[in-house]
């Protein structure tokens, strides 16, 4: 419902203002033309009237008579029946038609004010008028009017009237011999015709005045209403412009002019400590891939209003976008509150959400940066929370982090790495290399596993683990990864035997690339065989998007690729995996192998996951054999497979093929031992 502000009930009043000022003056201008024709009317009759008598009396000159002379004339003259051309002449002259006034009385007066004797002169008149003292019958207010005419020798014309009777009393100066030798006062009221023309203009002025006020009413509306659609199209953008249109949060722009406000007023001696809180929901892309857009907007509404709830006015809430909130406030302790704050809200974000009828489990993660000194400018503190942002997303997601200087050399560490990849990528400088993998009983090679490896030419060998995440959070890793997938295709046909050769594919090429395209093509352009190319992946594959990646995973087995899941036993649901999709082989991770005879727990699982290999007609591969130990305690426990340096580490295409006993597991075994 739209409320109008005071200033614009103001506006509006002064609109009906004008328009009834339009209707009155319409009104009264239309009786000051009328008004303005009587008169004029009324000075027209006055001079033919004059005319005549100066005519008949001979008062004036008849050669200077002025056409605006006029006179003072005292009683009635009416029409006679005995003398018909003074009826003609007077009639005609009292009620002309077409005209708006007729003379109603007639009098003429000496200079000195005494009343003349009209029939004398005449000789028209059935009776005359007594002859009366000076100035008899002369209003005391109208006699300036009689001496002024006398004086100036102009007519003076006095109007008396109402909208219903007009009059007007003339007086006129008569002149003789050039001299002023009387005054005629002449009386006149509105004819007749006039009266008509009167009343059809006031009729016609009062229909006239309601169109134009229905109009100008019309107009007023429209125009209102236009200025109030202006209006709150107006307030739409200023609020637009500062706040986030689906939570009614404020926006990025308003939480940077909170930040520029903080840069002002932050000093060493502040007793209040003021931190930026980066919250950011935990695969929300996921929850939008799967449930939809809507669900998804209804998930960042409830989160905006479960922030609003625990902050309240403590603090500056804002939505920058996405799925990615922030916070300001302020505390008195340096650290003590604003990491309970930022545990409180991971805590409050693991409780489910309802959403769009669904009720949705999933978490927050926390970045914390303090406004100091040396961060206080609104860009260099909101970088200090994303580093912290993202130390908490690589520390396992649900928690907080509170920023340090460490995270920045970390960045700057990240930032060399993916230019270096980049350089390396253009240069064609990555290396392939492959370890071996063998049977635990004769100690033969039946695979390998294509590792890639990178060497910088200013930091020197790079350890996969670390660049490789660079790779996956640059988008880096398509590249990387089809470069990796080709080589391998290419360089197994190299290799001694007839082994496999094993290629890791990231969760970042499913979601970015078209695998079975991808492989195809390196299969066609190497000419390998398909049953030669074993893909692994890890259980994060299934962390999105399951159902897509299963169906890529089941056309690559249909084109007889052999699937392999590694790192097994180190996520939280391996054997939902296990039950939802035929894997032909599982790694054993390294770390269960690194344990093994040194704890019985560990012994079971991997006695466990042995059997369930085998009771799923799998290939068990343990990876991180270092000893003749384990591969002994990998044989107790039924495994057939090992991977690890008691056999031999990841080595280039050439040093490979340059030993041609490195196939045979027993000069490898003992060339370890």
């Amino acid at each position: 419902m739209f409320v109008a502000t005071r200033s614009e009930i103001k506006q509006f009043l002064v609109l009906a203002c004008i328009t009834a000022a339009i209707i009155m003056g319409l009104m009264q201008g239309e009786d000051s033309v009328l008004h303005h024709r009587f008169v004029s009317n009324v000075k027209a009759n006055t001079y033919s009237w004059s005319s005549y008598l100066v005519e008949k009396t001979g008062f004036a000159d008849t050669v200077n008579a002025p056409r605006s002379g006029s006179y003072y004339l005292q009683g009635e003259f009416k029409p006679s029946a005995a003398h018909p051309i003074f009826n003609t002449v007077f009639s005609f002259f009292t009620q002309p038609k077409g005209h708006l006034s007729k003379i109603s009385k007639i009098t003429m007066l000496t200079r000195s004010g005494r009343v003349i004797d009209l029939c004398r002169y005449t000789g028209f008149c059935r009776y005359a008028p007594d002859v009366q003292a000076s100035f008899a019958g002369l209003p005391g207010t109208q006699r300036p009017y009689f001496e002024a005419a006398l004086k100036s020798g102009q007519m003076q014309v006095v109007l008396n009237s109402s909208q219903e009777n007009w009059q007007t009393t003339t007086y006129v100066p008569l002149f003789k011999n050039g001299t002023i030798a009387g005054v005629a006062r002449i009386e006149s009221t509105v004819s007749d015709a006039g009266r008509i023309l009167i009343v059809s203009a006031s009729e016609a002025t009062r229909i006239m005045s309601i169109i134009v006020a229905i109009m100008m009413a019309l107009a007023a509306l429209l125009g209102w209403k236009r200025l109030r659609g202006h209006l709150k199209i107006q307030q739409e953008a200023r609020f637009l412009a500062h706040h986030d249109p689906l939570t009614g949060l404020p926006n990025r722009a308003s939480l940077m002019r909170k930040l520029e406000d903080i840069a002002v007023t932050t000093r060493p001696d502040n007793e209040t400590i003021t931190y930026l809180l980066l919250i950011d929901l935990d695969r929300f892309k996921e929850i939008n891939d799967t449930l939809g857009h809507p669900t998804g907007d209804a998930l960042i509404s409830a989160m905006a209003r479960r922030l609003s709830m625990i902050i309240k006015k403590r603090g500056f809430v804002a939505r920058l976008g996405g799925d990615e909130f922030a916070i300001v406030i302020s505390f008195d302790s340096p650290i003590h509150d604003v990491a309970a704050l930022g545990q409180h809200i991971v805590e409050r974000f693991e409780q489910p959400f309802a959403a769009n009828g669904h009720q949705i489990v999933s978490t927050a993660s926390v970045g914390i940066a303090r406004a100091n000194q040396d961060a206080k400018e609104p860009d260099r503190l909101l970088r200090n929370a994303d580093l912290a942002l993202y130390r908490a997303k690589q520390d396992g997601r649900s928690t907080s982090r509170l920023f340090t200087p460490e995270m920045k050399a970390e960045l700057e560490r990240r930032r060399d790495t993916e230019a270096g990849l980049r350089k390396a990528i253009e240069s064609d400088s990555l290396e392939v290399w492959y370890q071996s993998q063998h049977a635990l009983s004769s100690g033969e090679t039946v695979g390998y596993e294509a590792l890639i490896r990178w060497t910088d030419p200013v930091r020197g060998p790079q350890s996969p683990a670390e660049f490789i995440s660079v790779a996956e959070d640059t988008g880096l890793i398509g590249p990387i990864g089809s470069y990796v997938l080709h080589k391998a295709c290419r360089d197994a046909l190299k290799l001694p035997g007839n082994a496999t050769i094993s290629v890791n594919l990231s969760p970042a090429q499913f979601r970015r690339q078209d695998v079975v395209k991808e492989v195809r093509s390196a299969l066609r352009q190497s000419g390998l065989p398909a049953e030669r190319l074993e893909v692994e992946i890890t259980e994060r594959v299934f962390l999105s998007e399951a159902e897509e990646h299963i169906r890529v995973l089941k056309s690559l087995k249909e084109m007889g690729v052999k699937i392999a899941l590694d790192d097994f036993g180190t996520g939280y649901s391996s054997l939902s995996y296990l039950a939802s999709f035929q894997f032909d082989k599982v790694k054993i991770d390294r770390s269960f192998i690194n344990q093994l005879g040194h704890s019985r727990t560990v012994d079971a699982i991997v006695s466990s996951i042995v059997g369930l290999g085998h009771a799923l007609d799998m290939t068990i591969v343990a990876e991180g054999v270092e000893t003749s130990d384990h591969v002994t305690l990998l044989q107790a426990a039924g495994c057939t497979l090992g991977q690890g340096w008691y056999y031999a580490k990841a080595r280039s295409l050439t040093e490979i093929t340059a030993d041609p006993d490195i196939h045979r597991g027993k000069l490898r075994v003992a060339s370890n031992a």
